[in-house]
C-alpha cells in the first residue's frame, strides 16, 4: 500500500508524463525523423533507386549460394536501410528454405513474414534438409503458390 506521499508523488509525475507526451504530438516530423547521414549516399536517394541497388546487391536466383540471407544485413545498417529494404518485395523473393528435422513455431513464423514481404514479385524457392517437408512448410509454400517461378 503506498503512502499518502507516495501516491502524490506517483500522481504527480503520471501529470507530468501526460503533459511531455502531449508535447511531443507538437513536435514537427522534420525534427524526430532520423538525420540523414551525409557520407550515406543511399540517405538522398529516391527510394525506387535504393531498392534497385539493394536489390543488386544480392544474388541472382539462378546463382543460388548459402542461405540466401543477404537481404537480413540490410535490417541491421540502420533505419533508413531497414525501411528500403523491408519495403522492397524482390529483395524476399528469392528463398532458401532449410527444413529441419524439429519443426518449431518461430521458425514458420520467420518463413511466413519472409514470403509475405516478397509480395507480388516471382518466388525462386529452393529446399533441402528433411527428404518430407513438414506440413506446415508445405501449406506455407501451397499458399505462395500462385507467385512461385522456381521449384
Amino acid at each position: 500500500m503506498l503512502s499518502g506521499e507516495s501516491t502524490s508523488t506517483v500522481a504527480q509525475l503520471a501529470s507530468e508524463i501526460r503533459i511531455l507526451q502531449s508535447s511531443e504530438r507538437d513536435i514537427p516530423s522534420e525534427v524526430t525523423q532520423e538525420p540523414t547521414d551525409p557520407c550515406d549516399p543511399i540517405a538522398s536517394l529516391p527510394l525506387e533507386i535504393s531498392s534497385e541497388i539493394f536489390t543488386h546487391c544480392v544474388p541472382h536466383p539462378n546463382e543460388r549460394r548459402g542461405t540466401l540471407s543477404e537481404p537480413l544485413l540490410f535490417l541491421g545498417v540502420c533505419t533508413r536501410w531497414k525501411d528500403i529494404a523491408l519495403s522492397t518485395g524482390k529483395l524476399w523473393s528469392n528463398v532458401h528454405i532449410h527444413v529441419p528435422s524439429q519443426l518449431s513455431r518461430e521458425y514458420t513464423t520467420f518463413l511466413e513474414e519472409w514470403l509475405a514481404r516478397a509480395g507480388t514479385n516471382l518466388l525462386y524457392l529452393s529446399l533441402s534438409g528433411s527428404p518430407y517437408p513438414a506440413p506446415a512448410i508445405l501449406r506455407l509454400v501451397a499458399g505462395h503458390a500462385h507467385h512461385l517461378h522456381e521449384l
